[in-house]
């Protein structure tokens, strides 16, 4: 089972999540907007960080499943 925002890419750095679903329409990033299409110099808005430290929830929830599983 996978959390219902595994489409979404959260900030390792701060923990901001963006969905394609909902956007950042606060920062004219409309609703839909997959992450790919989001420019690669854009920065969260939280926290400064850059694209590159986003990862894929999907993949968060499948490293944190295969160490719980080893418990």
């Amino acid at each position: 089972m996978t959390p219902a925002c595994a489409d979404g890419v959260l900030c390792t750095c701060c923990g901001r999540l963006y969905e394609a679903s909902k956007g950042c329409p606060s920062i004219g990033i409309p609703a839909g907007t997959p992450w790919e299409d989001i420019p690669m110099n854009w920065r969260c808005p939280d926290c400064g960080a850059g694209r590159s430290s986003f990862e894929s929830v999907e993949v968060i929830y499948q490293k944190a499943y295969c160490v719980l599983a080893e418990f």
